[in-house]
């Protein structure tokens, strides 16, 4: 499948939760407080630092009302430059309103596709994001399902700050695109530093587009380490 060359609205939304679990430089507040909106349904942490973020999804069914609709499951980490990197899964639409599923890497700002990566409805897909001082950041996309992966990387020094797990409004064009109808999505597996992201200070959000919640995070399970966002609740 074709990249989905697009960026998540979301960057400052995550910058509005990582600023409330005190986890960014001060720029990001500036950011943060202009946000009337919320394009990310999800969890955010902080740590000193962060070394990484992993999550599993299971891949929902979906359809398409217009060829515009998508929707991205992902894991962000935030540096001390406020460098932003994820691994991301995208549930895009074609021009005959076919879903179909994307993956792709955000390096400190440089994309790839991760067009190596077979996805499906019902897969289960781990993502995951590392960050050192020594060997800089690395991100992972593995289907297990499929048994396909994919991977990238970038060896500027990264001392990560802040981390996310859930899902992102995206951008088509200059706007914010609409959203499929995918019902809900499970997160597991949802670590930070190899623990469960529960176990540290966490700012959890819903998706509102500035209206009632269009996607809602429900609470964490599992010991922390899980998470299921629904549309439409």
């Amino acid at each position: 499948m074709p990249m989905v060359h697009i960026r998540s609205v979301a960057v400052a939304t995550v910058a509005l939760l990582l600023v409330a679990v005190g986890a960014v430089p001060a720029g990001a507040a500036t950011v943060a407080t202009k946000m009337t909106k919320s394009y990310a349904a999800g969890y955010a942490a902080g740590a000193s630092p962060v070394t990484s973020i992993d999550a599993t999804v299971t891949l929902p069914s979906f359809t398409c009302a217009s060829k515009s609709d998508l929707l991205s499951a992902n894991v962000g980490s935030e540096d001390a430059d406020e460098n932003v990197s994820f691994a991301t899964v995208v549930l895009a639409c074609s021009k005959k309103k076919v879903p179909f599923y994307g993956a792709q890497f955000d390096v400190d700002g440089t994309y790839s596709a991760a067009s190596s990566v077979t996805l499906a409805a019902g897969d289960t897909v781990q993502m995951s994001i590392s960050c050192s001082a020594a060997t800089g950041t690395s991100l992972t996309i593995d289907d297990m399902t499929s048994h396909t992966s994919a991977d990238a990387s970038s060896s500027a020094s990264s001392t990560c700050e802040a981390a996310f797990a859930g899902d992102e409004g995206l951008l088509k064009g200059k706007k914010v695109a609409p959203l499929p109808t995918f019902g809900a999505i499970d997160y597991s597996a949802v670590t930070m530093n190899g623990s469960p992201i529960g176990s540290f200070d966490t700012e959890s959000t819903n998706y509102d587009g500035g209206k009632k919640a269009i996607i809602t995070t429900g609470a964490l399970t599992a010991g922390g380490t899980a998470f299921t966002t629904t549309q439409g609740s």
